[in-house]
């Protein structure tokens, strides 16, 4: 069977009989807000309670997994995710199922086979389908994922950091590839398991392993073509809506808040009608490949098309389309503020020189930068280096560690990196530049065990005398660090970097948050304002994300990309195109 016709098929079963798929969204979704989210955000908080914890981070995780009540709320957290995650794909799998056979059916009946899948989450079928869901992250560009699953990703500083260099960026595509085929050939588990009233998820596991065989390349394509397909239809349709804003404001030079709002409600509207049609598309295509039909099988119950739904309820659709009109536009005619987010240089100004030297720095002042972020190291003699790595392996090839060579010796050391080539700079030069050059910077103290009991004694003693104490940030993965560094001079400005939080703020000393971009959202940001804590968001590589980020007005973007991240602030201006104002919203919102 031709891929192609795969998606005609796919697409032919849909706009047939549209009502039980726009039905099953909505609903789907008023149990997801109304009933599951709750209960999961009751838990959530109740688990932190337990534990005594106000956030889950990367250094409290052994706190809340030793605590007796917290590992119980965990576990049926976990519980009620992994069978919620089904109900969304189950859903599908089961109306595609009914639709083929003669069976009456009603939603009612739906849902009862779901509910009745219930038992079997009771042993270890939820623990191997929580790692089966965690496995199936990764195609998730492919359209397989629930509205629980969407905004789950690997962390991109993992992945950035693995791909600075040629056999990580190797490791991480091969990685990838075979998770990917791993993926695919357990791609028809939850047909089985949904459809299957005796199956076991082992039993589903098996043979979708089985029956994938010789079909992991149609299967890719046929998904990726209806992703595509997806993709091109709202596109154009962008591209059409927003064509007569696009005229006025640049050949006519007049600005229309009304057509602006009537072009972004129509583009929102078609996005949602996509949004609830595009997971049973995928859902239908996977049977069709599953049972390998030759054609179209055609439902029992015959209702009605998009068109026949569009003309019937015309007059609701235009009041609802009137309204969206309406708000929008008042929306589009707010002012736009110029963000007061500081750009600050990963390691300076990596991309064009030489992570942390004194040239990243030069370039990061040259790009715009307002600050740099850099690390530095104690040495065997109690000075400081600007270094990352805890060894001179990466740049300095030897495996020499920096806490146990003089600042004598590291000050011959030569790093070299592509067709860069500095010498590796103490703390003092690199003050000394930052101050000519008036960069102020985001150091960052690395902790590797090597350090002398003086050592926070030490830094603050040199910030002082270079005059910098209190306008530099201090920030460390170390709360104990930071916190003795407060003890000894209060002024000190102090940042607690975290790699992941999910839940409130942290509980730190630190007047800064220095968190991954994996963990900021606009509720933690209102949080942190509320605390007095300002945000720093790392590491931030991507256009619209430095757009989400400056939107959400967060104190300082660490990006490797000085240049464009510049560009990206420059662009909000009080007297901003309503064209461009558009564009921002589909960005956030679609």
């Amino acid at each position: 069977m031709k891929m192609f016709s795969v998606l005609q098929m796919s697409a032919k079963r849909i706009t047939a009989n549209p009502k039980e798929y726009l039905f099953g969204f909505i609903l789907l979704q008023s149990i997801r807000w109304f009933i599951a989210l709750p209960i999961v955000l009751f838990l959530f908080y109740t688990m932190l309670e337990m534990a005594g914890l106000s956030s889950i981070t990367n250094t409290n995780l052994v706190q809340l997994l030793s605590s007796p009540l917290a590992l119980v709320c965990l576990l049926i957290l976990l519980f009620l995710l992994t069978f919620f995650i089904f109900y969304e794909f189950g859903y599908y799998f089961l109306l595609a199922k009914y639709q083929r056979s003669n069976e009456k059916f009603t939603f009612r009946t739906i849902i009862r086979d779901l509910n009745a899948k219930l038992p079997k989450f009771f042993s270890l079928h939820f623990l191997l389908f929580t790692v089966y869901m965690a496995i199936m992250l990764p195609i998730a560009s492919l359209g397989l994922n629930t509205s629980w699953t969407a905004s789950l990703q690997i962390p991109k500083f993992i992945t950035d950091e693995l791909e600075n260099t040629t056999m990580g960026a190797i490791i991480v595509l091969v990685s990838l590839l075979l998770v990917l085929y791993v993926n695919v050939r357990f791609i028809f588990t939850l047909l089985y398991f949904a459809t299957d009233k005796e199956a076991s998820l082992r039993k589903s596991l098996k043979l979708s392993w089985q029956n994938t065989k010789g079909k992991v390349i149609k299967i890719v394509v046929s998904l990726l073509l209806i992703v595509v397909s997806f993709s091109l239809i709202i596109t154009c349709t962008t591209l059409i809506s927003l064509a007569p804003l696009f005229i006025a404001e640049h050949y006519a030079h007049i600005q229309l808040p009304i057509l602006a709002g009537i072009s972004f409600t129509l583009i929102q509207g078609v996005a949602f009608v996509l949004s609830a049609l595009l997971q049973p598309m995928l859902t239908e295509a996977l049977t069709i490949i599953e049972r390998g039909d030759q054609q179209q099988v055609v439902s029992t119950y015959q209702g009605m098309t998009l068109t026949q739904y569009a003309k019937k309820y015309r007059w609701l659709l235009a009041a609802g389309f009137i309204i969206f009109a309406f708000i929008h536009t008042s929306t589009l005619k707010e002012t736009v503020y110029q963000p007061l987010t500081k750009i600050v240089a990963h390691r300076g100004y990596a991309a064009v020189a030489l992570e942390n030297t004194v040239a990243s720095l030069e370039a990061a002042h040259k790009a715009g930068a307002e600050m740099v972020e850099m690390d530095i190291q104690e040495t065997k003699d109690k000075k400081f280096v600007v270094y990352h790595d805890k060894t001179l392996r990466r740049l300095g090839g030897s495996s020499d560690i920096i806490g146990k060579m003089t600042l004598a010796e590291l000050e011959q050391v030569t790093l070299t990196s592509g067709k860069f080539k500095e010498p590796l700079p103490t703390f003092e030069d690199y003050i000394d530049r930052a101050k000519e050059l008036d960069m102020k910077l985001l150091v960052e103290t690395k902790i590797y065990g090597h350090e002398s009991p003086e050592m926070e004694a030490n830094l603050i003693k040199l910030l002082q005398e270079k005059d910098v104490a209190y306008d530099y940030v201090v920030q460390s993965l170390d709360p104990k660090h930071l916190k003795k560094m407060k003890e000894l001079d209060p002024l000190i400005a102090t940042s607690e970097i975290i790699a992941l939080n999910i839940g409130e703020i942290p509980d730190t000393t630190a007047d800064f948050l220095s968190l991954e971009d994996f963990s900021v959202t606009k509720s933690l940001k209102q949080r942190a304002d509320e605390a007095d804590k300002k945000i720093f968001v790392w590491t931030v590589n991507q256009e619209d994300l430095m757009h989400h980020y400056m939107r959400l007005d967060v104190y300082g973007l660490i990006t490797n990309y000085v240049t464009e991240a510049v560009k990206v602030r420059d662009s909000y201006e009080e007297d901003q195109g309503l064209l461009q104002r558009v564009q921002f919203l589909i960005e956030e919102n679609l």
